[in-house]
């Protein structure tokens, strides 16, 4: 859930195919056996370094 919490506020703040890329990439991570924290700071390292 805290992944769908975060997807609903990032498109508040950025362009919603960006956001559902961000939620997408996370839950992915998260089926992988990433706790949520991990595959955020995972995910937001990808978009920093432009992946």
């Amino acid at each position: 859930m805290p992944v769908v919490h975060h997807g609903l506020e990032e498109a508040k703040a950025i362009l919603l195919p960006h956001a559902l890329k961000e939620v997408v990439a996370i839950s992915y991570l998260m089926g992988k056996g990433y706790n949520y924290p991990t595959a955020w700071h995972i995910v937001d390292s990808w978009w920093m370094r432009g992946d």
